[in-house]
Protein backbone atom coordinates (compact mmCIF):
# COMPACT_ATOMS: atom_id res chain seq x y z
CA UNK A 1 0.00 0.00 0.00
CA UNK A 2 1.44 3.35 -0.99
CA UNK A 3 0.76 6.54 0.82
CA UNK A 4 0.14 9.94 -0.62
CA UNK A 5 3.46 11.19 0.76
CA UNK A 6 5.42 8.48 -1.06
CA UNK A 7 3.97 9.53 -4.39
CA UNK A 8 4.56 13.25 -3.75
CA UNK A 9 8.29 13.06 -3.00
CA UNK A 10 9.43 12.65 -6.62
CA UNK A 11 7.11 15.46 -7.70
CA UNK A 12 8.51 17.78 -5.01
CA UNK A 13 12.00 17.00 -6.23
CA UNK A 14 11.08 17.87 -9.81
CA UNK A 15 9.40 21.08 -8.71
CA UNK A 16 12.47 22.09 -6.72
CA UNK A 17 14.70 21.53 -9.73
CA UNK A 18 12.39 23.61 -11.89
CA UNK A 19 12.23 26.48 -9.42
CA UNK A 20 15.91 27.35 -9.59
CA UNK A 21 15.95 30.91 -10.86
CA UNK A 22 18.51 32.68 -12.97
CA UNK A 23 19.47 34.77 -9.94
CA UNK A 24 20.27 31.64 -7.92
CA UNK A 25 22.35 30.26 -10.76
CA UNK A 26 24.28 33.51 -11.13
CA UNK A 27 24.79 33.65 -7.38
CA UNK A 28 26.17 30.12 -7.33
CA UNK A 29 28.42 30.95 -10.28
CA UNK A 30 29.74 34.06 -8.50
CA UNK A 31 30.36 32.04 -5.35
CA UNK A 32 32.37 29.48 -7.33
CA UNK A 33 34.37 32.20 -9.07
CA UNK A 34 35.09 33.80 -5.70
CA UNK A 35 36.04 30.44 -4.23
CA UNK A 36 38.69 29.88 -6.87
CA UNK A 37 39.82 33.54 -6.86
CA UNK A 38 38.73 34.12 -10.44
CA UNK A 39 37.41 37.61 -9.65
CA UNK A 40 39.35 40.77 -8.94
CA UNK A 41 38.19 41.57 -5.44
CA UNK A 42 40.82 44.20 -4.67
CA UNK A 43 38.18 46.90 -4.20
CA UNK A 44 36.38 44.78 -1.63
CA UNK A 45 39.68 43.97 0.09
CA UNK A 46 40.51 47.67 0.29
CA UNK A 47 37.05 48.37 1.67
CA UNK A 48 37.54 45.96 4.57
CA UNK A 49 41.31 46.10 5.11
CA UNK A 50 42.31 49.44 3.63
CA UNK A 51 44.99 50.14 1.05
CA UNK A 52 48.41 48.53 1.19
CA UNK A 53 49.90 51.69 2.72
CA UNK A 54 47.20 51.79 5.43
CA UNK A 55 47.79 48.13 6.23
CA UNK A 56 51.54 48.74 6.54
CA UNK A 57 50.92 51.69 8.88
CA UNK A 58 48.57 49.61 11.01
CA UNK A 59 51.10 46.79 11.12
CA UNK A 60 53.88 49.14 12.21
CA UNK A 61 51.60 50.63 14.86
CA UNK A 62 50.69 47.19 16.18
CA UNK A 63 54.35 46.18 16.30
CA UNK A 64 55.16 49.32 18.29
CA UNK A 65 52.32 48.59 20.71
CA UNK A 66 53.55 45.02 21.10
CA UNK A 67 57.08 46.18 21.88
CA UNK A 68 55.85 48.71 24.43
CA UNK A 69 53.66 46.05 26.06
CA UNK A 70 56.63 43.68 26.25
CA UNK A 71 58.76 46.40 27.85
CA UNK A 72 56.00 47.15 30.35
CA UNK A 73 55.72 43.47 31.29
CA UNK A 74 59.49 43.23 31.74
CA UNK A 75 59.46 46.35 33.91
CA UNK A 76 56.69 44.90 36.08
CA UNK A 77 58.59 41.62 36.41
CA UNK A 78 61.78 43.39 37.46
CA UNK A 79 59.91 45.46 40.09
CA UNK A 80 58.55 42.31 41.76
Amino acid sequence: MTTNQDTEKPQDFKVNLKTITAQELLSKRANMAELFNLLDDSSRTELFLGTAEERERKLASLKDRLQSAKKEVEALKSNN
